[in-house]
């Protein structure tokens, strides 16, 4: 009985280890401690992306309003 013990404590701290490693990815966490390089990146991305929707949005109110005035 004391062996099925022991048998049954390693396999549920296998298990447990494994479900803790699964739901804490090593790599994710890594990820997300080291990764403020890309956010700086990211950063720019959306401050282009707003200025190129900025530019969009204007081009079309001229369209219009040229329309409206014909």
């Amino acid at each position: 009985m004391k062996a099925l013990g022991w048998w049954l404590m390693l396999v549920g701290s296998l298990r447990l280890a494994s479900v803790w490693f699964g739901f804490f990815d090593i790599w994710a966490l890594r990820l997300a401690v080291f990764s403020s390089t890309s956010r700086i990146g990211l950063a720019q991305k959306v401050s282009e992306l707003k200025k190129d929707v900025e530019i969009r949005i204007l081009t079309n109110v001229r369209k219009v309003n040229t329309w409206s005035i014909m």
